[in-house]
């Protein structure tokens, strides 16, 4: 069969349910979830053939972590990682509801953010994990040889599915008044709950006689769950994760540093490897700096409004540098590079129409890379365009005043 009549079959032939709980199942297991985190104990029902389409996701925490410290490919890390869970586990179970509560207990120095500002952002992490998980499942498919699989029709499947999961936020309470809070709200709006799920981390045992791990909510909700009078659940699992992988991304303790030295190079570094780049996005992680600051009682050398401007030309930087990165790669002898050469090479590939379209040149052939690279360093980008009335042509800061931004 000629390739033009396999793409022929390939593009007419329909993807089934079947085929498509496969996929997610699949994806879910392999790419989010560790081969660790089946041993844990707790986690059994993850191996189950069962859906839970009657069953609601359940996470809470106070939310300081919520810069992504890991790229998108491998799970974004820190909140942004929860969410990205949250959203993997959902899709992979048809759970299709989602409730996070988040503390509203706010602190000077550790906690600066109000429950009302970490709503906001986890609302824009959550559109944003939505559209990168397509992306990260397409790419899985083709790595692992799903070969007759029309895409597009897979990232429509794809996109309604994931945009049909319900999540909703509400102020951290005593564990029973929150999830029962979250029951009745998803029930009004039509979706039968009779079980929850809940994702957390294990905890590390404190005392000297125990070593390990214990999951600190085994027994939270036992009050409420089983048959009878005065039962809210008929059921309650635990996705649990273990801190001792040390693969978390940054910890809000970090986030603090990068804020408190002024390192918005490398904060900019990891929103970029995340994908995070939307103008909504840069402008929350650009008022998380002067509300870190000022919680640590560090002067401002800037207006609050500079330092949106300031992570995305950052950005930018990082971009025409990884352009200019690849330019070089590729005019090198293919038999003189490194395997680390060779590993970079592939990866800048991959996300070069990312970075074209960032600075500005997606509409460029990768043939041209070297001349987009070089023309931009002098001209907007698409995304800057877009915004430079908001922004009175402010986001193209030179590299001079990022650096010397405090």
């Amino acid at each position: 069969m000629s390739k033009k009549t396999t793409s022929k079959a390939k593009a007419s032939r329909v993807i089934s349910e079947d085929e498509l709980n496969e996929i997610v199942s699949d994806f879910f297991r392999v790419s989010v979830m560790s081969p660790e985190a089946f041993g844990i104990p707790g986690n059994e029902w993850l191996q189950s053939a069962e859906t839970f389409q009657t069953s609601m996701l359940y996470a809470n925490g106070r939310f300081q972590g919520l810069v992504p410290g890991l790229p998108a490919g491998e799970g974004f890390g820190g909140h942004p990682g929860l969410v990205y869970r949250l959203l993997m586990c959902a899709l992979c179970y048809q759970i299709p509801c989602i409730g996070i509560s988040i503390s509203g207990k706010v602190d000077a120095e550790k906690n600066p953010l109000t429950y009302e500002q970490k709503e906001k952002m986890l609302e824009h992490i959550v559109k944003q994990i939505r559209r990168e998980s397509i992306k990260i499942i397409l790419k899985f498919v083709k790595k692992h040889g799903y070969e007759t699989i029309p895409t597009k029709q897979l990232r429509q499947l794809l996109r309604e599915r994931i945009n049909s999961i319900r999540v909703e936020f509400r102020p951290l309470q005593n564990p029973f008044t929150t999830v029962v809070g979250f029951k009745k709200k998803f029930e009004e709006e039509g979706t039968g709950i009779d079980s929850l799920i809940m994702v957390s981390a294990l905890e590390a045992y404190t005392t000297r006689d125990r070593e390990g791990e214990y999951n600190k909510y085994e027994h939270t909700f036992d009050k409420i769950v089983g048959t009878g009078e005065g039962k809210v659940f008929r059921s309650v699992h635990f996705l649990l994760t273990s801190r001792a992988s040390g693969v978390s991304g940054l910890s809000g303790t970090q986030i603090r540093e990068l804020i408190l030295d002024s390192n918005y190079e490398k904060l900019a570094r990891h929103l970029l490897e995340a994908n995070f780049t939307t103008e909504e996005l840069i402008l929350d992680y650009g008022t998380l700096i002067p509300t870190v600051k000022k919680g640590l009682r560090v002067q401002l050398s800037q207006g609050e409004e500079e330092y949106p401007v300031i992570l995305q030309g950052w950005m930018m930087t990082h971009v025409l540098n990884d352009l200019e990165k690849l330019r070089e790669l590729r005019e090198k002898d293919p038999s003189s590079l490194t395997t680390e050469e060779t590993n970079l090479l592939a990866e800048l590939e991959e996300r070069e129409p990312f970075l074209l379209d960032f600075s500005g040149h997606s509409d460029q052939a990768s043939s041209s890379t070297s001349t987009s690279t070089s023309s931009g360093r002098s001209t907007s980008s698409g995304r800057s365009r877009r915004s430079s009335k908001k922004n009175n042509g402010k986001r193209g800061s030179s590299s001079k005043s990022r650096k010397s931004a405090k």
